[in-house]
């Protein structure tokens, strides 16, 4: 508890290739040298809403965010204690999202505005990847996909 209330070390490490969850990330940085893609990120969030004002009895629902990896920042506490965090570019509902008439949700990265709550922790990813829409290239179908293995951290 000592370590967690100092805070951890000013100095973190950057990572640009990472493991979690088995799955395996890359940053968009390193994703513009290949031709794979291990950018896309999905986090499914709990979150609470009111129907008004006057409502005080929330309903908590899930929504799923979707994101492209940016960084991967690792922060030291001490005595051993580490957490990876991954900075994304967020997209959650609104107008960036979509459902196709063939039931695919479909995204727009276009002119994505930052995200007041950029980071997740790595644990809390999985992974997804962008197909870009062969119709309207500004939009990508989002797959989901399973770990093919789980690697040894």
């Amino acid at each position: 508890m000592r370590s967690l209330a100092r805070g951890p070390n000013v100095i973190g490490i950057q990572y640009h290739k990472f493991v979690s969850n088995g799955f395996r990330f890359y940053t968009i940085e390193v994703e513009r040298k290949r031709k794979t893609q291990n950018c896309g990120v999905t986090v499914r969030a709990t979150t609470s809403s009111y129907s008004s004002i006057k409502d005080h009895n929330p309903v908590l629902s899930e929504l799923d965010y979707y994101g492209i990896l940016q960084n991967v920042i690792e922060l030291d506490y001490g005595g051993g204690r580490k957490v990876a965090l991954f900075e994304c570019k967020w997209v959650s509902k609104g107008k960036r999202l979509k459902l196709d008439e063939d039931g695919f949700v479909l995204e727009n990265f276009k002119n994505v505005r930052c995200h007041n709550e950029p980071y997740i922790l790595a644990s809390q990813a999985m992974q997804v990847f962008y197909v870009e829409d062969p119709i309207d290239c500004d939009w990508h179908v989002i797959i989901t996909t399973d770990a093919r293995a789980k690697h040894k951290m």
